[in-house]
């Protein structure tokens, strides 16, 4: 048991919203037990004993992700992967008699972005490598849709892959900015700043520590 103090109320709803979730996992997966924990706001002064009883239940769900592929004209087993998550939060504490997440930003745009791409690699049709298109599930929760991809696609024939994520608003790094995150650990930022001929691309390395995804945010910055 956890006694939080009252002074964490708003962390607290967050909290509680987490924990309603439950805990996914995949249905053929090793899940070890382990004791609940359960969190409680209150003051610990007030309380002299407490009882707590539970009930646990085992739901089923049935979630898809949805993708497409162009096949490569001289490299097939060569893969460039586009990807965006389709889900979000669902149904969230009632803001101004609205209580549906709707993810216009995290993550409509991604999967637009990647719809809007097919497209047009479609029309170009001169897609020397395989294009695949991907919108994931259950990003939200666990990354579970992307994990089920990953399992299912050779890494030694994936040749670079774009992730696309909340492109609906300026970037928190100023106006006509975007970020890559994790580019020490590769080459592809270079790359596409070598390539880049119509506005050149200058890279600021600027240092993240609320995200756990890399050490290290690179934006990239081009003229207006």
């Amino acid at each position: 048991m956890v006694i939080v103090d009252p002074k964490h109320a708003a962390f607290f709803a967050r909290l509680k919203s987490f924990a309603k979730g439950g805990r996914p996992a995949f249905k053929d997966a090793e899940v070890k037990p382990q004791a609940p924990v359960v969190y409680v706001l209150l003051k610990t002064d007030a309380v002299k004993s407490l009882s707590i009883a539970y009930e646990t239940k085992t739901e089923e769900m049935s979630l898809s992700n949805v993708a497409g592929m162009l096949p490569g004209k001289s490299k097939a087993n060569e893969y460039v992967v586009f990807s965006g998550h389709y889900d979000h939060l669902g149904i969230i504490n009632s803001m101004d008699g609205d209580s549906i997440a709707n993810g216009a930003d995290d993550d409509a745009t991604g999967t637009t972005a990647v719809i809007a791409l097919a497209r047009y690699f479609k029309r170009l049709n001169n897609n020397e490598r395989t294009l695949i298109f991907v919108a994931f599930t259950a990003e939200e929760i666990g990354g579970y849709g992307s994990q089920y991809f990953s399992k299912n696609l050779s890494a030694d024939q994936t040749v670079a892959m774009f992730n696309i994520e909340m492109i609906g608003k300026a970037s928190k790094f100023g106006q006509n900015s975007a970020f890559i995150t994790g580019f020490e650990r590769s080459d592809f930022g270079a790359i596409l700043q070598k390539i880049w001929r119509v506005r050149p691309l200058n890279f600021t390395l600027i240092p993240i520590r609320s995200s756990n995804f890399f050490t290290v945010v690179t934006t990239l910055r081009w003229p207006v």
